[in-house]
């Protein structure tokens, strides 16, 4: 995905781009007889006369030449646009901005670390984005115990200090994605995030065997308290949800507001 000075993508764009080679090999033909399938072969052709009206030059297939500043993203699984296509794109873009995201497939929601480096850009692209960010987003994730989504809190200490949360638990949750929560423990407060959209951590704290803290949701309807209790190599953790009034109670998962109301992490590293 390419942002520009020019303007920014939107719908119309990415379905037209990926309408572009399509039409050349698999629009429906022109006198298909099935009414049904009519309004689809008029969308084909319209792509068509407005991405591909006719051959075009030579000199129109160079790559662009400017200093415009421009922000270029790519997915670390993008089957589109390649990073042999994103080097080509970029040759002559003599102020280009190039990221790519751990885990993320083609044209991924501005959300998390990804939608930081476009709101940088945005408010100031004659300056790179802060891009540190990149080097927290989890991988993608291989399911080799399940296939239930789980959520997974990473906990460190910092310095030479120690916490008997450290390491890595693994919670099953009742719906929704996967979601990776790093925790840093200093004494008794604890700081972090939810790494999948950069959600910050609140109000940590670690009481003996008990660990506490909050977050919000991605629109800000609800707050989540998290209140876990170590025994062995298992926390026992509650969850409760405090929505706005006239707030989204959300759905199922780590982030809604309905069900889940306990999970218990296990150790697994």
């Amino acid at each position: 995905m390419v942002w520009s000075l020019h303007g920014v993508p939107s719908g119309a764009w990415s379905n037209a781009m990926s309408m572009a080679p399509i039409t050349a090999r698999q629009s429906p033909p022109c006198d298909t007889p099935h009414p049904a399938f009519q309004t689809i072969a008029d969308d084909f052709r319209e792509h068509c006369d407005l991405w591909l009206p006719k051959p075009t030059r030579q000199a129109d297939q160079r790559p662009i030449v400017s200093e415009i500043p421009t922000l270029v993203l790519h997915g670390e699984f993008d089957p589109m646009d390649t990073r042999t296509t994103q080097k080509r794109m970029t040759a002559k873009l003599t102020h280009a901005y190039t990221y790519t995201f751990p885990g993320e497939s083609h044209a991924g929601p501005p959300l998390g670390c990804h939608g930081s480096i476009v709101q940088q850009f945005l408010e100031n692209p004659t300056r790179a984005p802060d891009s540190s960010c990149l080097a927290r987003m989890p991988g993608i994730q291989f399911k080799t115990r399940g296939f239930e989504p789980t959520v997974t809190f990473v906990m460190s200490a910092k310095a030479n200090a120690s916490t008997p949360f450290g390491g890595s638990w693994e919670a099953t949750l009742g719906g929704g994605p996967d979601w990776t929560i790093q925790l840093d423990a200093e004494g008794t407060l604890v700081r972090g995030m939810v790494l999948d959209q950069l959600l910050p951590i609140s109000e940590g704290t670690i009481d003996g065997a008990t660990l506490s803290f909050k977050m919000k949701s991605p629109d800000g309807a609800r707050t989540i308290t998290f209140t876990g209790r170590l025994q062995n190599d298992e926390i026992s953790f509650t969850r409760d949800v405090e929505v706005v009034p006239g707030g989204n109670p959300g759905g199922p998962g780590l982030l809604g507001g309905t069900s889940l109301r306990v999970l218990t992490a296990k150790r697994v590293r």
